[in-house]
């Protein structure tokens, strides 16, 4: 059995058992492996919990139990939830309506499809490779940053290209973050030196890289939110919080990220 028979597996089991408490451990057992792990697995494939996804199937379902005529405690205690007025805070939340009120009005309604696994990971994975690389030496100017690092530093960027138009020039391009004790500092890097550069050895270590499709700031700032918030905790990695290493290409970008 391949891990997608028994992601897909677990979805059958979910849907079987919908109505019961359904145990991390029993799910884990399709997978062959710790609810720990499992849990860390379905969360790196969905970017969401198996607890989140169980709880969005279930509220999906309460909306057509509703529409059926169950009563609220009852659409609440299927859901999990031990008092009705617990249940319709969380749902008027989600849908904006209360649950006593969805048989009187017709509104839409986000639903959660079941899961189906494929031949490749869920559309919310990201897709990484990784890099062992010597410590390497740069040339570079740098900008200490406190707060929101994209303004800043495209604008830098834009001093940079017009300071050294031919050190610029070459691709890949490089930028690293180095987060420092009071701000961030962000380097923009060369590969030649020069009197007016200071000196920048990135160490030799393990690298993530991760591909991005945008050169804009918020957008990089973005992916750099989902890599540490969400996908960094799914994975049996540390991220070395000191460097990340940012290379720009003529069509796409690529986030390096040092991890031990």
């Amino acid at each position: 059995m391949n891990l997608y028979d028994g992601l897909n597996q677990m979805m059958t089991y979910i849907e079987e058992h919908m109505e019961e408490k359904i145990e991390m451990c029993i799910l884990a057992k399709f997978l062959g492996c710790s609810a720990y792990t499992m849990q860390r697995i379905f969360s790196m494939m969905t970017g969401f919990t198996i607890i989140d996804y169980i709880r969005r199937r279930r509220m999906s379902l309460a909306v057509l139990k509703l529409k059926e005529g169950r009563s609220v405690l009852e659409v609440a205690l299927f859901c999990g939830y031990s008092s009705s007025e617990a249940f319709s805070r969380k749902f008027y939340s989600i849908y904006n309506i209360h649950p006593r009120e969805v048989k009187k009005k017709k509104i839409e309604f986000t639903f959660q499809p079941i899961l189906e696994f494929e031949g490749q990971a869920y559309d919310h994975s990201i897709t990484y490779r990784i890099e062992e690389r010597d410590e390497k030496l740069f040339y570079g100017e740098y900008r200490d940053i406190e707060g929101t690092i994209p303004k800043k530093a495209e604008t830098f960027w834009k001093e940079m290209k017009e300071k050294y138009p031919s050190l610029t020039a070459d691709l890949p391009r490089y930028a690293v973050i180095e987060e420092k004790e009071k701000c961030t500092r962000y380097w923009i890097l060369v590969k030649q030196g020069c009197k007016t550069l200071n000196a920048l050895f990135l160490p030799r270590g393990k690298w993530l890289v991760f591909k991005g499709e945008s050169f804009r700031g918020e957008e990089i700032a973005n992916l750099c939110i989902k890599i540490y918030n969400t996908y960094l905790k799914a994975i049996p990695y540390q991220r070395d919080r000191k460097y990340t290493l940012e290379l720009y290409y003529e069509d796409y970008m690529e986030l390096w990220v040092l991890i031990h």
